[in-house]
């Protein structure tokens, strides 16, 4: 389900951005922005599961975020004018029900984006979209 997740999204944030790149080399987050050499990419970190069960199905619920780091450019207040818009477009096409047919996943919740003003660099914007991905399974 994780590697489904990751393909998703990426899948998701290249249909708004096709330049904004996964930096994977951070599993649970970048605390220091600065030593990207990208001046834009994601970050996905993926949080904590809980299960549940219907009548037939388990259903797995994981909640991750999609960090997104942007260098702006010499007008701050257009740079994360557009980040946040842009960070809206992706959370549209991420909990999009047309975009989840042929997945393994039957729901994407959004639970809100954040803009995140970085201490370590006040030459980074940040903007954290948080949700809930929700998926059935069969244990027989």
């Amino acid at each position: 389900m994780i590697s489904e997740l990751r393909t998703y999204i990426d899948e998701r944030v290249k249909a708004v951005d096709a330049n904004l790149n996964a930096q994977g080399s951070q599993v649970f987050g970048d605390d220091n922005p600065k030593k990207s050499l990208a001046d834009k990419y994601y970050n996905l970190i993926l949080g904590a599961t809980e299960n549940e069960r219907d009548d037939t199905n388990h259903i797995e619920s994981i909640t991750f975020i999609i960090d997104i780091y942007v260098k702006p450019n010499f007008k701050a207040v257009a740079s994360f004018d557009a980040l946040y818009d842009q960070a809206r477009c992706i959370r549209d096409e991420v909990i999009a029900l047309s975009n989840l047919k042929g997945t393994i996943f039957f729901d994407i919740e959004s639970n809100g984006i954040t803009p995140i003003q970085e201490i370590s660099n006040d030459k980074a914007f940040r903007m954290q979209l948080e949700f809930i991905c929700r998926h059935k399974y069969s244990l027989n």
